[in-house]
């Protein structure tokens, strides 16, 4: 069956890309004369002599004069019969008549439908049609852009029509200069005969800084199939008559690409199992330039470290706030909430400008952050890791040696600059690249510790950074909750559980529990002994007391436990925003205690925020750090699961901080009675108590709990080595952990 010029959707699309194309694939220089540009899709067709095949083309008149006479001639290598006809380029739909040649003003493009009937054989070839006007010279051939694979047989084969689809729908994939990767999807139809096929990916420049990988993917999801991991080997598939698989190519640069649509390339072609080329598409690669920014864009808009998606905190981001004026304000450790408001964040002050190229250019006045990087326990630990400090470190480490040292140990991180070296934009949200300048500094335990001589700084050191750019429509509210008189809530606040017996810091967010009362007030706290007013304000319970009030409102609940928002005001001014947890008490805790008895081989897990399952670490340890696992014997004993975590050894009586590595079971006592489980052990040098208050309770599933740790070291007065809290606790099934438990250290192994 002839293949008929025939106006399809597909089709469509093709007209639509073709026209992209040819904006990069030719200069559109201003001559006197006339210069002519020209391409064709698809870059592939395999038929059967006396069948048609259907192209399109278009052409392109860049000069400054009229083109005249603008015909398609045939390959004279190539034994066919090539007519074309003029087509609507918004349509595709033909208009004017068959072989008659157009003129084309200075600037215009005239799109094109090319038939091709071979009259005999043709082995698989390069077809390089003739675009030609009387007063121009013919259009200069650049192979994949204005020349197709072309066959015919006698026999039926496979005609797989390929479409490439890049991110901005231009023809031109543009790989950033900082995660180096982008890539484009392939869409394909074969019109021909079934058959095996070889996709692969290839460069036209072999020298190009880029190195490809490529999948089949689900029409529906764009996910990998075919393997399920994009790999730099051809990809093997069956395509069926009229199948239409899909494929994405990943590019990943290994340096500058530079914009030269007509040799940096990327083909993708489909090989049958005869070593012919049945099918195949081509784009430009380049890297991605600056996106020059404007002033407009930045002034009274946020700018976040992290990504803020509708109604998430985003937790110790860093974010920056642009005003009209030249001046703006960094928030180091701020939370994103609601509208892409700054709620709170430690404060530092720039000046800002758009310079000629279109960068953001940020001056600091070396502003200071402590380094969450520093991992040191010691001054020690610091000496040679900042070479520039070593003489502080020495005279620190002096003061130390004779007793006059005044800690803590902190180290600064201080920003000096930042510059952008990439933007993107879409739909209102900017993405920036920059390189931000920082050095280290102790100018905190230096000033605390009587030095004189200048402040030392280290070397300073550039690194990247992406940030995003969010306007306040972006982000959506959030669901709240709603109080009711009869409640017990278990809630963080601003307290000292301290007593005449155990000691804990002051003035710190602790949880207690209260029930709100039908008069409005709260009973006391249980152990801040404190009584507040309540009431619903919209989605959020407020306690007050005082000229103090509390906000909590829930952005997202998980397990039994919520996820709040907590505002703390005092006087009238909010002073401190918080992501915490809540929880309401629903009397279910007391079914606890059946299901720690069941035997000897129950495992209880305790995770903060819920998150145990990701806290096994891939070596097989448990970080014991931030999980715990425990296993109730019917003995009143439990063996503690510790991992690396190191345990208090006997230490002098002013300090707390002598750790030991211990290895070997730990067994410690416990009880439950009603609702409250706790764990004891006790050594010569130290008694540790935990306690595990259930507020609700789903039997097999996930325990919300009110959790404490007192310890009493030697002669001391008891601590508070936890603050009262919410966690949560999971029964695990060794048959799914086994492994993981038999493998910790301080676990027996059962």
């Amino acid at each position: 069956m002839r293949n008929k010029p025939q106006t399809t959707s597909m089709q469509r699309v093709r007209s639509t890309v073709l026209l992209g194309i040819m904006a990069f694939t030719a200069p559109m220089a201003t001559l006197a004369d006339t210069v002519l540009a020209a391409a064709v899709l698809p870059t592939s067709r395999s038929v059967q002599v006396n069948d048609s095949a259907t192209l399109f083309a278009t052409l392109i008149n860049g000069g400054t004069e009229d083109a005249r006479n603008c015909r398609i001639e045939a390959d004279a290598n190539v034994p066919s019969v090539v007519s074309y006809q003029t087509t609507d380029p918004a349509t595709n739909a033909v208009t004017g008549s068959p072989n008659t040649p157009v003129r084309l003003d200075p600037g215009e493009a005239q799109s094109f439908v090319v038939v091709l009937t071979p009259t005999q054989e043709v082995n698989p070839t390069e077809v390089a049609l003739g675009f030609v006007c009387d007063n121009a010279p013919r259009v200069a051939t650049i192979s994949g852009v204005n020349t197709f694979d072309f066959s015919a047989s006698t026999s039926p084969v496979a005609d797989i029509v390929a479409l490439a689809l890049t991110p901005t729908a231009d023809g031109v994939v543009a790989v950033p200069t900082t995660s180096r990767i982008n890539a484009f999807s392939v869409a394909s139809v074969n019109l021909g005969a079934s058959a095996t096929v070889e996709v692969q990916a290839t460069l036209s420049d072999a020298q190009a800084a880029a190195s490809l990988s490529m999948c089949q993917t689900d029409p529906a999801t764009a996910a990998c199939i075919n393997p399920t991991a994009p790999t730099a080997e051809p990809v093997t598939a069956i395509v069926d008559n009229m199948g239409t698989p899909t494929f994405a190519v990943f590019v990943t640069s290994n340096g500058d690409l530079a914009f030269d649509p007509a040799g940096n390339r990327v083909s993708v072609k489909f090989t049958d199992t005869s070593g012919a080329v049945r099918g195949a598409t081509s784009v430009a690669i380049r890297s991605r330039q600056l996106a020059a920014i404007e002033a407009n864009d930045l002034q009274g808009t946020t700018l976040w470290s992290e990504s803020v998606q509708p109604g998430q905190i985003v937790n110790s981001a860093a974010a920056q706030n642009f005003n009209s004026d030249g001046t703006g304000t960094t928030y180091e450790n701020s939370l994103a909430f609601v509208s892409a408001e700054i709620l709170d964040g430690v404060e530092h002050q720039f000046t800002w400008s758009i310079n000629s190229a279109g960068e953001l250019q940020q001056d600091f006045i070396d502003y200071q952050t402590l380094d969450t990087n520093t991992f040191a326990d010691t001054l020690s630990d610091l000496l040679f890791r900042y070479d520039e400090l070593n003489d502080a470190i020495f005279y620190l480490i002096e003061r130390e040696n004779q007793g006059t040292f005044v800690g803590p140990l902190e180290v600064e991180l201080n920003t000096l600059s930042r510059t952008t070296t990439a933007s993107t934009r879409a739909s209102g949200t900017y993405s920036i690249t920059s390189l931000t300048t920082t050095n280290n500094s102790i100018d905190a335990m230096l000033l605390r510790n009587e030095w004189t001589e200048p402040l030392p700084r280290t070397a300073a050191t550039t690194e990247s950074r992406d940030w995003q750019i969010l306007s306040a429509g972006n982000v959506a509210s959030i669901p709240g909750q709603i109080a009711n008189s009869g409640d017990t809530w278990a809630l963080p606040y601003r307290y000292s559980p301290q007593t005449d017996n155990v000691q804990a810091p002051i003035d710190y967010y602790a949880v207690d529990i209260v029930t709100l009362q039908a008069d409005g007030t709260t009973t006391p706290g249980r152990l801040s002994n404190q009584v507040f007013n309540w009431e619903n304000q919209g989605q959020s319970l407020v306690l007050s007391a005082g000229d103090e009030s509390y906000r909590y409102t829930t952005i997202d609940t998980l397990n039994g436990q919520r996820s709040a928002l907590v505002e703390y005001t005092r006087d009238g001014e909010l002073l401190l925003v918080e992501s915490k947890l809540i929880a309401r008490i629903d009397g279910t805790g007391s079914t606890l205690a059946a299901d720690l008895v069941q035997g000897d081989t129950e495992i209880w897990q305790a995770g903060i925020n819920t998150w145990w399952q990701e806290r096994f670490r891939e070596d097989g340890l448990i970080r014991a750090d931030l999980v715990f696992g425990y296993q109730f014997n019917n003995d009143a004993t439990a063996i503690r699961a510790l991992g690396e975590t190191p345990e208090f050894s006997s230490c002098p009586s002013d300090t707390t901080g002598c750790f030991l590595n211990i290895t070997g079971p730990v067994l410690w006592s416990w009880t439950s009675t009603d609702n409250v489980i706790t764990r004891r052990l006790v050594s010569p040098t130290l008694d540790r108590t935990r306690t595990w208050e259930v507020l609700s309770y789903t039997p097999g599933g996930v325990a919300v709990i009110f959790e404490y740790a007192i310890w009493t070291f030697d002669q001391r007065s008891p601590e508070f080595v936890i603050l009262p809290r919410l966690n949560s606790l999971r029964l695990i099934d060794l048959q799914d952990w086994q492994e993981e438990f038999a493998n910790s250290p301080d676990f027996n192994g059962q």
